[in-house]
C-alpha cells in the first residue's frame, strides 16, 4: 500500500485558520474527489459514506485519498440498508426509502463541497428532527462569498429528487466550477 499522511480533510480545513479552504484549494480538492467517485461509479460501486473525515490529504501537495469503504457496495438496484452519516444523507435515505447508492454519493459530494467552501454543513441544525426536516425539504443557504460557479454546482448536486440530482458524469461535463 502507498504511504499517505494521516490528516483528514476535515482536520486540514480546520487548520486553515478560518475553518474552510480557499476557492482555489476547494476546486483543486473537489476535482480529485470527483475523479475518484467517477472511477468508483464507472465500475458499478458506490461508497455510501463520503464525508470530509473519510478523506485524507497531504499538506504539501493537496493530494486527496478517499478512505473507509466499509459501506461500499456494488449496486445496480435500489438499496435499502440505512447507513452513512446523517449530515451527509440525502432526503430519500432520511425518509428510509429505497435509494440509489450513486445518487447518495452525489448528495454527499455536494455536502462535501459546501463544507470545503464554508466550513459549515448546509443543513446544520440543533437536533435530529430539525436536521431531518432541513435535508428533506432541502433548506440551506449558500453564503454570499461562495462564487457563482460553485453555488451553481452545489445547487445542481443538492437536488431533493434523486433523479434530478447531477450525476458524476454531469459534474465533469457541465461544471464550470470544478473543471474550468
Amino acid at each position: 500500500m502507498e504511504l499517505f499522511g494521516t490528516c483528514t480533510l476535515n482536520k486540514f480545513s480546520k487548520e486553515q485558520g478560518i475553518g474552510k479552504l480557499s476557492d482555489d484549494q476547494s476546486k483543486y480538492v473537489f476535482k480529485q474527489i470527483a475523479k475518484g467517485i467517477k472511477s468508483l461509479h464507472e465500475k458499478g460501486f458506490c461508497h455510501r459514506d463520503l464525508k470530509v473525515t473519510n478523506m485524507l490529504i497531504d499538506h504539501h501537495t493537496l493530494k486527496v485519498k478517499i478512505i473507509d469503504f466499509g459501506f461500499a457496495c456494488f449496486s445496480q438496484d435500489k438499496l435499502r440498508m440505512y447507513c452513512g452519516t446523517k449530515s451527509y444523507m440525502p432526503p430519500e435515505l432520511v425518509k428510509k426509502l429505497p435509494y440509489d447508492g450513486k445518487a447518495m454519493d452525489m448528495w454527499a459530494l455536494g455536502v462535501v463541497l459546501f463544507k470545503l467552501l464554508t466550513g459549515e454543513y448546509p443543513f446544520g441544525a440543533d437536533g435530529d428532527e430539525k436536521l431531518d426536516s432541513n435535508i428533506i425539504y432541502c433548506e440551506y443557504k449558500v453564503p454570499f462569498y461562495v462564487s457563482v460557479k460553485a453555488k451553481d454546482l452545489i445547487q445542481k448536486i443538492l437536488q431533493p429528487v434523486s433523479s434530478e440530482r447531477y450525476t458524476i458524469k454531469q459534474v465533469k461535463k457541465n461544471s464550470r466550477y470544478a473543471y474550468s
